[in-house]
């Protein structure tokens, strides 16, 4: 059935996924809000300046020096951008994560790049939706040769090695890309169909085989006798009982492709400069070790981010799973 007040009650009582919700929550707020919060923007470079440490809020709360630079920011954000400048005018935090090689404030860094990693998490979160779940339906549903052809494809589709896909798509986006950015598909939409393309394969087996367990229930077929119609019988009975297991599977996705994302970013393959997210952030740091310096607030800062995010929405992924089915409690 589908999840109620009584799952909320369970979740809500479980205090470690509650407090890795509200954790999440905060994140989400906080990227959403980035282009009105006074942080410097991301992209500003003081090549003069060498990587500063982080400085602590309470010795360096804010600093002067704030200047817009519309780094292909969308007509939205370049709005919000100035309502924050009207609101702080030329004030900004200090550096309290430190800065980079480039000058770069690291915290504004962070918070920005938390954006690029959402917003692929979101992409493949829809993909799951639209795409798995009624692919699930159809093959578990519509009989034996439908359900052969339907999952051939999947099979098909998940044997394709997923970096040289990327790298094949990326290259097509590179030598077409003029005439792909005239209409609007650019790099960095092709790189977030791709993640949404493969993110949706596993949640169509799961989906086919709880379906294939409910086709034969007595609830379906009293349902059919009465003369309900396919697509009826989908709406009412089957998806309500599928809608649990494809909610904890969502909460288990999102985690899977933030680190496809930072990990092809961290290659080259995904976000592209001056674009920011966490997989930039970690090739950044990477580049700042060297036997002369090491610049440990460059690699500290984004795995911190990314490794609490991605905590948090195990803990949430587990927390849902037994709040949705508490005989599932304390099992692996």
């Amino acid at each position: 059935m589908i999840p109620g007040g009584e799952t909320w009650r369970r979740f809500r009582r479980d205090r470690a996924a509650w407090i890795a919700f509200l954790f999440l929550a905060v994140v989400l707020a906080g990227s959403l809000a980035a282009p009105l919060l006074p942080l410097p923007s991301p992209s500003a470079i003081a090549l003069q300046d060498e990587p500063i440490p982080p400085v602590p809020p309470w010795k360096e709360l804010v600093r002067p020096g704030f200047r817009a630079d519309p780094w292909g920011l969308s007509a939205l954000d370049l709005r919000l951008v100035s309502v924050r400048q009207s609101i702080f005018g030329e004030l900004q935090t200090a550096p309290w994560l430190g800065t980079d090689a480039k000058g770069r404030d690291l915290l504004a860094r962070v918070v920005w790049g938390s954006r690029t990693s959402i917003l692929a998490a979101l992409a493949a979160a829809l993909a799951s939706l639209a795409i798995g779940v009624a692919w699930g339906l159809g093959a578990g549903f519509a009989g034996r040769k439908v359900d052969e052809a339907l999952m051939r494809t999947v099979d098909a589709l998940q044997s394709l090695p997923f970096l040289f896909l990327v790298i094949f798509l990326i290259g097509i986006v590179n030598e077409y890309r003029s005439e792909l950015e005239a209409r609007g598909i650019g790099r960095e939409t092709v790189f977030y169909l791709v993640l949404g393309a493969v993110a949706w394969l596993p949640m169509a087996r799961m989906v086919r085989a709880q379906v294939l367990g409910l086709r034969r229930s007595a609830f379906v077929e009293a349902a059919r006798v009465a003369g309900a119609s396919t697509p009826r019988i989908l709406a009412a009975h089957v998806l309500p009982n599928v809608l649990p297991v494809v909610l904890v599977a969502l909460s288990l996705t999102i985690p899977t492709v933030m680190l496809y994302e930072a990990f092809l970013s961290f290659l080259g393959l995904g976000i592209e400069p001056p674009q920011v997210s966490w997989g930039i952030l970690a090739a950044d740091g990477t580049e700042a070790i060297n036997p002369v310096r090491i610049a440990w607030w460059l690699v500290l800062a984004p795995a911190l981010a990314m490794g609490s995010v991605l905590f948090a929405l195990n803990v949430v992924g587990d927390g849902l799973r037994d709040a949705i089915d508490p005989r599932l409690r304390g099992r692996t």
